[in-house]
């Protein structure tokens, strides 16, 4: 009965997100739609059929999703499902109006590859679960170098001041590409660090022990990134995840609940900025946040689609591959797709794993995304077994906007999401918290009920 009700919830939920991108994008992205528009409805076209298809399509991978789940790396799938999926299907929906084959199949393959994600769940955990942390001396010294280190390397050589802030993000980007700054690149690589790793993880453990030192500091480290790298979702990532943690345990207690990620998502991603900006008709709220953080995402995801079936495949010759690959394309995928979708010059649009799977190998390279995003949260899931479930969970917000962001190397690497796991192993095992429970709280990702393992 739980499990049918929970699906129930899921399907409702994916339906509501589902139209209010729809309406979205008729409104703001679309400006041809507007004219046919009223509130949540696609206009009607001899066409019109192709939106149930797509609403299957949007509903399906979802119930893949068990209310059971022990396992953190089936909040950061249901995660990318809200914030990546959903847009993506949406507005394929309204972008392929006239039903293209090529594009209908390309969708189709989307939505077996991101579904085969769940594959994941089929690799044990349990027996690759390290036995045991490092010392708790020795896991205090890397951890203060692993969080000092950057913060001092970015106060030291980042260029940050309120008229980097307030000029044009576009110009101030520019600025830096050229070079005609004296910020060393490290410095670009270590903001990603502290926005998607080190801010998110200062501020969540820092609720977690009520320790409002350790919060102002991870807010500040978002911030310092933001205003050195002109990135807003790095200022967002580490408020949107001590959001995410506080509502956690106000609707869970102790233990993580797929149906408070859920409710989450829906309220402050989707509903109340949409809700907003349509009662007060300022959309810079909706703009900043449920633009910014979910419907881009889809936005891209279709703009590369259509791009890159017209445009040779890359195959990795302008990342990791490189240095053995002689790229056929003049420019860079993300340089390409940004002067596609902007006027701006040398613009840059970085688009989804999945989008980015497609633009280097066609729809082979989205099954292969998926493959190496299922990888990534099976590291998630060692790294954070028998940990505090309440704080890994919340920290599944930073790995699923940076994959509904980047490719799956780049967001290892660049974007911090290696350093984030090796951080969450070095967590001690079991509750980070000095909260009673009336009942022992089980592990997440085990079910070895030894005292060690309790919070």
């Amino acid at each position: 009965m739980k499990s049918a009700k929970f699906k129930g919830l899921m399907a409702l939920s994916a339906t509501a997100v589902f139209m209010v991108n729809i309406h979205i994008y008729g409104r703001f992205i679309l400006p041809s739609f507007q004219a046919d528009f009223f509130f949540f409805f696609p206009p009607i076209t001899p066409f019109s059929g192709i939106y149930v298809l797509y609403f299957v399509l949007a509903v399906l991978p979802g119930l893949l999703i068990s209310a059971n789940t022990t396992r953190p790396s089936d909040y950061i799938f249901l995660l990318l499902y809200f914030i990546l999926y959903l847009p993506s299907v949406a507005f394929f929906a309204m972008y392929n109006a006239d039903f293209d084959t090529a594009e209908t199949f390309a969708t189709l393959m989307f939505c077996v590859s991101f579904s085969a994600i769940q594959l994941k769940n089929l690799i044990p955990v349990r027996s690759f679960t390290f036995s045991q942390t490092p010392s708790r001396a020795l896991r205090r010294s890397v951890l203060s170098l692993l969080v000092g280190v950057p913060i001092l390397a970015a106060l030291l050589f980042g260029e940050y001041s309120l008229e980097s802030l307030t000029e044009n993000v576009y110009e101030r980007r520019r600025y830096i590409k050229e070079g005609l700054t004296d910020i060393p690149t490290f410095v670009f690589y270590i903001c990603n660090w502290l926005g998607s790793a080190i801010a998110p993880i200062l501020t969540v453990i820092g609720m977690a022990r009520k320790k409002p030192a350790l919060v102002i500091i991870g807010v500040m480290a978002g911030i310092l990134s933001f205003a050195i790298s002109t990135h807003k979702i790095n200022a967002l990532t580490a408020i949107i995840t001590g959001l995410f943690y506080f509502f956690l345990r106000k609707k869970g207690g102790n233990e993580a609940s797929p149906k408070a990620a859920i409710l989450f998502v829906c309220l402050f991603i989707y509903f109340i900025p949409w809700l907003f900006s349509m009662v007060s008709g300022n959309i810079l709220v909706l703009w900043t946040t449920t633009f910014r953080m979910a419907l881009n995402n889809g936005f891209l995801a279709a703009t590369y689609i259509e791009l890159f079936s017209e445009l040779p495949m890359v195959f990795y010759a302008d990342s990791f591959l490189s240095s053995f690959l002689n790229s056929p394309l003049s420019q860079p995928i993300s340089r390409i797709a940004g002067g596609y979708v902007s006027t701006v010059e040398d613009n840059n649009a970085n688009a989804s794993f999945l989008a980015n799977g497609f633009a280097n190998m066609g729809t082979a390279g989205m099954l292969f995304a998926s493959i190496q995003c299922m990888i990534v949260m099976w590291l998630y899931d060692i790294a954070a077994a028998r940990k505090d479930p309440m704080v890994v969970t919340a920290l599944t917000i930073s790995p699923a906007l940076v994959l509904a962001n980047t490719a799956v190397h780049t967001s290892l690497t660049s974007n911090g999401i290696l350093l984030l796991i090796v951080m969450i192993w070095m967590m001690p095992l079991g509750g980070s918290t000095k909260r009673k429970s009336s009942k022992p709280q089980q592990p997440i990702a085990t079910l070895d009920l030894s005292p060690s393992s309790h919070g």
